[in-house]
């Protein structure tokens, strides 16, 4: 039975209906805040920690060469990245967020308790051999302290972190009162800038390979401190592309598809780990770059040829942001992001019509 208009009351169109209903959205999720970011913090602790030693476990503990290693971990990354659309469909369609969580939460934390257990158990491990690692990873010539070779992605992470509030407090207001733009650049454009930084990355990477070869070859051991350069570029390439990505994602998809939105960025990543799996067996079937003695290998060859692939995804992005067209987010524009964007807090950007 339609509802009678009551007299003095105003009629409500169904347009304005959906936009008061529209407007009315809000995401009060900062009483979990705490949890969520404790949550984040300790999950990415163990899952990025845990994933940029396994190479240095797998070929140091299980023998494995670093070119078969380096492809397994390849293969590992993308179907761990696949998972998410599994539990984007399970979240949007029947369990809802917050049991999702909880499901992931605990199966994330049993795969990391099997995987400790084949680290603490010796009977799991093939007798020693001896692998050495081709850098002086001590913090200077008088302390015996090694830096552990997989720490070297905390400076990845320092970057990060460090960036994300400065250029969310600083760089934002500043780009503000030039563009005009509520987030001072739009979400293509920050995109674009990550893209270009990760082509810098590996040219980065590229020459300080260079220099660790010449100095190896009169048999010195260059500090790893001169890694410190190329993951502080790719802690900031991270910044800007993937909460760039992110936020694209959840400003552009439907409400109801938010979680698959998400997921899309972790599809992504599953794809470029597959392609990286099949570029890395290629290149050592091919080339005598990847040896297993660094020293005999060309590691700057392949890090510029990841470069050139880079740079042609960067030309490859111009053209489809010139062509893309923003949907209408007059009204969504006032919808704060769900805690998904906790890790770039105090950020509510506007997306422009044009990159």
């Amino acid at each position: 039975m339609e509802k009678q208009q009551q007299p003095g009351e105003k009629k409500i169109t169904g347009g304005e209906e959906e936009e008061e209903v529209i407007s009315s959205v809000r995401y009060r999720g900062w009483k979990s805040m705490p949890y969520v970011i404790g949550n984040e913090t300790f999950e990415k602790l163990g899952t990025i920690g845990t994933t940029a030693n396994l190479l240095v476990y797998l070929t140091t503990v299980y023998h494995l060469p670093s070119v078969h290693a380096a492809t397994l971990l390849n293969f590992f990354s993308g179907t761990t990245n696949l998972a998410p659309l599994l539990g984007a469909f399970l979240s949007d369609t029947f369990l809802g967020r917050y049991t999702t969580i909880a499901a992931a939460s605990l199966a994330s934390c049993l795969g990391m308790l099997l995987l400790t257990l084949t680290a603490a158990i010796p009977s799991l491990h093939p007798p020693p051999s001896g692998h050495a690692l081709q850098m002086d990873r001590r913090l200077t010539r008088w302390w015996a302290f090694e830096v552990p070779a997989g720490s070297m992605v905390v400076f990845n992470m320092m970057a990060m972190t460090v960036w994300i509030p400065v250029y969310d407090r600083v760089v934002v207001p500043a780009l503000r009162r030039v563009t005009g733009k509520e987030g001072g650049i739009s979400q293509l454009q920050r995109i674009g800038v990550g893209l270009v930084l990760s082509v810098a990355t590996m040219v980065v990477a590229a020459a300080v390979e260079q220099r660790r070869r010449r100095l190896g070859a009169v048999g010195v051991k260059m500090s790893f401190l001169w890694l410190v350069p190329q993951q502080v570029a790719a802690g900031m390439s991270e910044a800007f592309a993937a909460i760039g990505q992110t936020e694209l994602y959840y400003r552009q998809f439907p409400e109801n598809m938010r979680s698959v939105a998400g997921a899309l960025f972790f599809l992504a990543f599953a794809l470029a780990n597959y392609a990286s799996g099949f570029m890395v067996a290629a290149v050592h079937r091919t080339t005598g770059w990847l040896a297993q003695d660094l020293n005999h290998a060309r590691l700057d060859l392949f890090y510029l040829t990841v470069a050139a692939i880079a740079a042609a995804n960067v030309c490859y992005f111009l053209l489809c942001a010139r062509w893309y067209r923003f949907k209408n987010t007059t009204i969504a524009d006032h919808v704060e992001l769900p805690d998904y964007h906790h890790h770039q807090p105090g950020t509510a950007n506007t997306i422009g019509s044009k990159v």
